[in-house]
């Protein structure tokens, strides 16, 4: 009894193509899901910096309207200090003129090699400092500014010489007070 019993070891062609198409789907569905996921990944991404540009933007916005809540107080202030800084300019245009007549009328005093070194004008008081040539001509300044009805009591407070042969002066003179007056 013999049977003839053959046993086929080769594979069949129909399983083959099987098994060769099973992983073939099995590898482009992970292709897939990792393109999927990758997809997803970058969308995520995307979302999260738009997020932060918006915080951003909201962060910038909440502290221009702080620094707009800021000023607002500030803007009574600064008027303020404007109105202050105005009546001081004021004075300081009244005093100007009061300070370039001084200056002309004192200049047109000095001798001749004689010249101002600072002149100063408080409320009524002005204050001549400067170098002459000689005691002579501080004299004759004093002298020149006391016979001036725009100046009363002068007076010398200080004269002494100096190294090269000069003299430095300085003399306190009151202001007439219908200078002062008219000024205001």
């Amino acid at each position: 009894m013999e049977t003839d019993a053959r046993i086929n070891l080769l594979a069949s062609p129909l399983k083959t193509r099987l098994w060769t198409n099973t992983w073939f789907w099995t590898a482009l569905m992970v292709v897939v899901a990792y393109g999927v996921m990758i997809a997803m990944g970058y969308s995520i991404y995307q979302t999260r910096q738009q997020a932060q540009e918006r915080n951003a933007l909201l962060l910038e916005s909440i502290r221009r309207q702080e620094n707009v809540s800021l000023v607002v107080p500030d803007i009574a202030a600064s008027q303020k200090v404007v109105k202050e800084k105005a009546l001081k300019i004021r004075k300081l245009e009244e005093s100007r003129v009061l300070m370039t007549e001084v200056l002309l009328r004192v200049e047109k005093l000095l001798p001749a090699g004689t010249c101002l070194s600072e002149l100063s004008i408080d409320e009524n008081s002005v204050a001549v400092k400067g170098l002459g040539p000689g005691y002579a001509a501080v004299a004759q300044v004093l002298k020149g500014l006391t016979e001036q009805s725009f100046f009363k009591e002068a007076e010398l407070v200080r004269c002494e010489e100096t190294e090269d042969g000069g003299v430095s002066f300085h003399i306190q003179v009151q202001l007439s007070s219908s200078i002062r007056e008219s000024d205001r």
